[in-house]
């Protein structure tokens, strides 16, 4: 069976794509590596106690944190607005999950996805290659979707 999906994209459905997964992945790292930075200032007003280290290495942790969400959405925002045309053609079957835009197209198997993220509005596809493709759900029916999850899974993929 196969199963092929009209999707349109815009700018903010991006920007709110990408911002969902940063928080997914960073939101804990980032909150604990605040909390370091708090007890390390706290312990040098104190005692006096002076860790440049650790305060060193808190901020590159934090800073690094946001310079990855900083550069997933510049790099989908710059794929975006390469697009003449904010539509891609999506195609699911038994063995690809392909898709085709006016930049060009892609054609995977199903074991190369490593994850699936799943928000309300968005699905993102997180490949093994660490490189990303988001999913509108506005126009996926619901037997598309399970047909996704269940292909996902089926070759080892993780449903996040």
């Amino acid at each position: 069976m196969e199963y092929k999906i009209d999707i349109n994209y815009s700018r903010a459905s991006i920007k709110k794509a990408v911002w969902q997964l940063w928080l997914k992945w960073s939101l804990l790292p980032c909150l604990i590596a605040i909390g370091i930075l708090l007890c390390a200032i706290a312990a040098w007003l104190v005692w006096g106690y002076e860790s440049y280290f650790v305060s060193a290495l808190t901020v590159i942790v934090f800073f690094g944190e946001i310079a990855v969400y900083f550069t997933f959405r510049q790099r989908s925002l710059s794929l975006f607005e390469r697009m003449e045309s904010p539509k891609a053609t999506w195609s699911f079957d038994e063995d690809f999950i392909s898709v085709e835009a006016d930049t060009g197209s892609a054609k995977y198997k199903w074991n190369i996805i490593g994850k699936l993220y799943r928000f309300r509005n968005v699905w993102i596809f997180y490949y093994i290659n660490r490189t990303i493709s988001i999913l509108n759900l506005e126009c996926i029916p619901s037997d598309v979707q399970k047909f996704i999850i269940d292909k996902i899974k089926e070759h080892k993929g993780k449903i996040v």
